[in-house]
């Protein structure tokens, strides 16, 4: 094989790993900011469109529930994203790697 192949094949094998770690490194961020870091989550900012009555104090509770179902939608996106990168990095890198070594 060339030494063109054998780079190209060590390029995407590098690639592919790099990929992997990001997959990796985003499982681990949800994770810290889904059961250590609660509050890192927190960014729904309700404004209200009229002035509240004199009885309500903070957020309605409809809107806490759209916030709370934005936040679960939002961390299964990502947790998608995340294992998908590391279902497709994973066996290429492995692939490449190997093919690389028989060399």
């Amino acid at each position: 094989m060339s030494k063109i192949g054998i780079i190209f094949k060590w390029l995407f094998a590098l690639v592919a790993f790099v990929v992997s770690i990001i997959g990796l490194v985003g499982i681990l961020n949800l994770g810290l900011r889904t059961y250590v870091f609660t509050k890192a989550d927190q960014n729904c900012y309700v404004q209200p469109m009229a002035a509240p009555a004199p009885a309500a104090k903070g957020i309605d509770i409809d809107q806490k529930i759209v916030c709370d179902a934005n936040q679960t939608s939002q961390r299964q996106r990502d947790a998608a994203l995340d294992l998908a990168m590391i279902i497709v990095g994973v066996p290429i890198a492995v692939f490449f790697y190997r093919s690389v070594r028989k060399l």
